[in-house]
């Protein structure tokens, strides 16, 4: 649900972490203008995804201890589309 607000943040404000409240509510009480509003929303969608990718980063390495087999995850980005390519390391 944090990711799916995140993507959506040109119309959602997602708070992870509640150091941000106090700002959420100055910009809910409308003292911003759009185009502020906008960046800020842009800002916490960051931090969400951000909160996501370190969550997800966690599970998958615990995951793999888990496993007892080594390998390397790599990431690789053309445009939108994602590559995962599974590699074993050698010991």
């Amino acid at each position: 649900m944090i990711r799916a607000a995140a993507k959506n943040h040109s119309h959602v404000a997602v708070v992870v972490d509640p150091n941000d409240y106090d700002e959420l509510l100055q910009h809910l009480s409308g003292s911003s203008n759009a185009q502020e509003a906008l960046q800020y929303r842009k800002r916490l969608a960051w931090k969400a995804f951000q909160h996501c990718a370190t969550y997800d980063s966690t599970v998958a390495e615990w995951l793999w201890s888990q496993i007892g087999k080594p390998c390397i995850i790599i990431l690789c980005t053309q445009g939108r589309k994602f590559a995962h390519l599974d590699l074993p390391v050698a010991c």
